[in-house]
């Protein structure tokens, strides 16, 4: 028995080496193809994961984590490339989900395959590849927004820094499916903005 994906692809559906996304895609994230990439279902994947491992004291989504470093780096002067990076930095995520980082960074064919499927979506969306200066000011952000979410979310944070209170980020339950409008429009704008 086989079964049809739009696009016409023929699938074994007893194979275990692809996810089908929301637009029905099968996605295989080990060898990730450029047409396949699609920035609706990186969208509502990621406003439908939890961040954490979802250990939190109320929902809160990866989308709404990648809008925040966004709006943390535009808040301090980031140009607009930098801003989408920030806003795409956990895009990968949507197809390969969000682990918690203690379990990510023992599994190093899992880094691998997540850091080749950053430079495929980059390809995809047409987006000029981050320099490593670039990269590393997301990364910045993206770990001060981490201190700052853990320390409100979770019941005790002991690995956080304590210290890290960003006053103009207000961490609340959203609707997934207002976050997901929320992402496409920034990263709809930032598009029309460095092209």
């Amino acid at each position: 028995m086989y079964i049809f994906l739009k696009g016409g692809t023929i699938l074994n559906p007893y194979s275990t080496d692809y996810i089908e996304t929301s637009s029905g895609i099968a996605f295989y994230p080990y060898d990730p193809k450029i047409e396949d990439i699609n920035v609706l279902d990186i969208a509502q994947s990621i406003s439908q994961l939890c961040r954490f491992g979802g250990h939190t004291k109320h929902f809160y989504s990866v989308a709404q984590h990648s809008i925040w470093v966004y709006k943390y780096l535009k808040e301090n002067g980031a140009s607009p490339l930098v801003q989408l990076y920030g806003l795409l930095h956990d895009a990968t995520e949507g197809y390969m989900v969000d682990l918690p980082t203690p379990i990510k960074k023992h599994l190093t064919k899992y880094k691998a395959a997540e850091d080749n499927l950053h430079d495929v979506i980059w390809d995809a969306l047409k987006i000029k590849h981050p320099s490593c200066e670039q990269w590393k000011q997301v990364k910045e952000v993206d770990m001060l927004l981490q201190h700052h979410e853990a320390n409100f979310l979770l019941p005790k944070a002991a690995w956080s820094d304590k210290t890290v209170k960003l006053e103009s980020v207000y961490i609340q339950e959203e609707k997934m499916s207002d976050v997901k409008e929320e992402f496409l429009l920034l990263y709809r704008g930032l598009i029309n903005e460095i092209r």
